[in-house]
């Protein structure tokens, strides 16, 4: 069985396994790693490692891999935001354009969901009409008991740019405890 897929503009620089990941099958990193070194996954007829950064319009083809869906995976369960949650999210918008926004994170509410927080900003975010066409995508994150500025991308081109500027000290977000 032979299965080849062309990498559109949201996956452009993303790593391969990461790609593989999201795309195609949720199996474990050792799983796509075997499979890379004995040349079931390839990019343009290439072996590739699993950090090769993709492009737009590579071929991934996938050969001879048959991978059974984990039935003992935990569900995640997203927090389902109350209607006081999606009304006081509107006054949290600094700013809104149609690649991201910047928000006033307040305390007390964390930025992603975890063990011991479900109530999380980006599962709010997903139900207001900000983000009605687009997903959420994580550019820093801000302890939960921190208030300030909060950077959320609506795509992965932008998500990708931010967490680059970040990472050069080229934005730097103020915060107050």
């Amino acid at each position: 069985m032979k299965n080849t897929f062309s990498i559109q503009n949201d996956f452009v620089n993303s790593r391969l396994d990461r790609w593989f990941r999201r795309s195609v099958c949720d199996v474990p990193q050792s799983l796509i790693e075997k499979n890379i070194r004995q040349g079931n996954i390839k990019v343009n007829n290439k072996k590739e490692k699993s950090s090769y950064k993709l492009r737009i319009r590579d071929l991934v083809i996938i050969r001879n891999i048959n991978f059974k869906k984990n039935d003992t995976k935990r569900i995640k369960r997203n927090y389902i935001p109350t209607k006081k949650d999606l009304s006081l999210s509107s006054d949290l918008f600094i700013e809104n354009n149609e690649n991201f926004v910047v928000i006033n994170k307040p305390s007390g509410i964390s930025v992603q969901s975890g063990t011991k927080s479900k109530k999380n900003i980006l599962d709010i975010l997903r139900k207001t009409k900000e983000f009605a066409d687009s997903q959420p995508y994580t550019v820093h994150r801000i302890d939960k008991e921190t208030t300030g500025l909060l950077i959320v991308a609506k795509n992965r081109k932008f998500a990708q740019l931010f967490t680059s500027l970040f990472r050069i000290r080229k934005i730097d977000i103020l915060c107050w405890n």
